[in-house]
């Protein structure tokens, strides 16, 4: 696509106007458009998905005896403070 300057650079800016208002292109300061909404489907999925991961460590965390804890350094209180957070955190 050959730019539109005289001297075919590609200094110049386009600007679309929109119902959401004007989006000027090539202009680093210009309002870039909102999130696609695949992208926030995707971003929703991610979200579920590791509140899940966590729910599951948080089981397997609860299941551990004394010498397993540690092991990995953990007390008895700071695994079940770990063990009553909601599973979204």
């Amino acid at each position: 696509m050959p730019c539109a300057g005289p001297d075919h650079s590609c200094n110049s800016l386009i600007s679309i106007r929109s119902p959401l208002g004007e989006v000027r292109l090539g202009d680093p300061n210009s309002a870039r458009p909102g999130p696609r909404p695949i992208r926030l489907v995707i971003r929703a999925y991610s979200a579920i998905r590791e509140a899940f991961a966590h729910r599951r460590q948080r089981q397997a965390l609860a299941k551990l005896d004394g010498r397993l804890l540690d092991d990995a350094g953990l007390s008895r209180a700071e695994a079940e403070h770990e063990i009553r957070k909601p599973f979204w955190k």
